[in-house]
Order: structure tokens, then sequence, then C-alpha cells
């Protein structure tokens, strides 16, 4: 493995870190407190991984919710 493809490695790694702290805080979310919508609680997923975009942020709030049911 070459310095460009350990790189691109480690990016990934660290994107899917990331995706999984977003998703446990979203369950978290859904555990402490009632009343979230899709919106809601991708916005407060945003708020708190800015490194995600808002599109992602919303998608992980559907999968955390359609997951809780």
């Amino acid at each position: 493995m070459n310095a460009n493809q350990s790189k691109v490695y480690l990016a990934r790694i660290d994107a899917f870190a990331i995706t999984r702290n977003a998703v446990a805080h979203a369950e978290n979310c859904l555990e402490s407190r009632s009343g979230w919508d899709i919106e809601s609680l991708g916005y407060n997923i945003e708020c708190n991984f800015p490194e995600i975009d808002s599109d992602k942020c919303d998608a992980i709030a559907a999968a955390v919710m359609r997951k809780s049911l």
C-alpha cells in the first residue's frame, strides 16, 4: 500500500467512526427524550457533527428512527 492509498484508507476509517458516533448520538437522543421527528433529529446530529452533510444527517436520523420502532 502506497502513501496515497494509506491516506484514503485512514480517511474512510475516520468517516466510518464519525458516522458510528453520530448514530450512537441519535440513539441516545431518542432514548432520552420523545417528540423527535426526522428533521429535528437530523438537525441535532448536524449541529453535533458538522463534518457530516445535512442530507446524511437526515438519513442517519431516519434510519435510527425506523430502527427504534
